[in-house]
């Protein structure tokens, strides 16, 4: 049950009735000289009557009984659908990034760890069903080639929509289903390509001791030419993770683990401050539909 300024439409006051269906309501009445009084639930339709501030004024306490009737137009059915985690065609395995997506991830590397089939080594190499990645693609594109770790070490999992992995790839379409190939590729779908012809992310950190690291990504999708930029500046040497690296050592409380080629936490040349900044930029521009030039520095 509602109050409302007749006018504005301001709410004054609200409340649930209960179980019985009994209501008090109270608000202040100097502010308008007529008011709306309404009464809805769902599954009936809403009752609405308009109040003079001199009819409140003449009785301290002002009694109104509503009777709402059924709502006749009620959707008997509703269904909500969402996108699959997964789809499989032939073979394309199309996964939805959002489905696999947590705040605590860095990069798209990350998620893909986390994906049935993917696994990862430290150096950020993929693989599907055991076969390495060969090729990432951005949009269908190859921009990198064989450093596809630029892209999937940096680029932000909210600017993927989807990744497609790609068994038997053949780049070339005038060959598929003329020569037999074990190639595995990923295809990137980015969000929004029509609507946002940009898309970046920021990552920024600073500790004690003067640490700093910070590192920027773009996608830019303008008119035939695609490109990915890559700009990265840390005094932390960024190729170490101690949390990853570590954490089995420590699980059982014991400093360093003694067991045969494990990682020693301690091993001075991980921690050598080292200053870096880096800059890269992977383009490929489509002259017409079978000729693409591909460029980077």
């Amino acid at each position: 049950v509602q109050l409302k300024s007749y006018g504005s439409n301001a709410t004054i006051s609200y409340c649930y009735t209960d179980q019985e269906g009994k209501y008090t309501l109270a608000g202040p009445i100097d502010q308008s000289d007529k008011f709306l009084l309404i009464a809805s639930y769902i599954g009936y339709k809403r009752d609405t009557i308009i109040l003079n501030r001199s009819e409140l004024l003449k009785t301290s306490v002002y009694l109104h009984n509503f009777h709402l009737e059924e709502d006749e137009n009620l959707l008997k059915e509703i269904y909500i659908k969402a996108p699959p985690a997964i789809q499989v065609d032939n073979d394309t395995t199309t996964y939805n990034v959002s489905r696999f997506s947590s705040p605590a991830d860095r990069n798209l590397e990350d998620v893909l760890r986390k994906r049935p089939r993917f696994e990862g080594d430290r150096s950020g190499t993929i693989s599907v069903k055991g076969k390495r990645i060969g090729k990432v693609l951005l949009d269908g594109d190859d921009l990198t080639g064989q450093g596809y770790k630029a892209i999937t070490k940096n680029i932000r999992p909210e600017l993927v929509e989807e990744v497609q992995a790609l068994e038997h790839f053949v780049e070339d379409n005038l060959l598929k289903g003329i020569i037999n190939s074990d190639d595995v590729a990923i295809n990137l779908k980015v969000k929004n390509k029509q609507k946002r012809k940009i898309v970046g992310g920021l990552d920024f950190g600073a500790g004690i001791s003067d640490r700093i690291a910070a590192s920027a990504s773009l996608i830019s999708l303008l008119n035939d030419t695609k490109a990915f930029k890559l700009l990265k500046h840390n005094n932390i040497n960024d190729d170490y993770d101690l949390v990853s690296d570590v954490s089995q050592d420590w699980q059982d409380n014991r400093l360093i683990s003694h067991n045969v080629a494990t990682y020693n936490a301690f091993d001075n040349i991980d921690y050598t401050e080292k200053s870096t900044s880096q800059f890269s930029i992977n383009a490929l521009t489509r002259v017409t539909e079978k000729f693409k030039i591909k460029y980077g520095a």
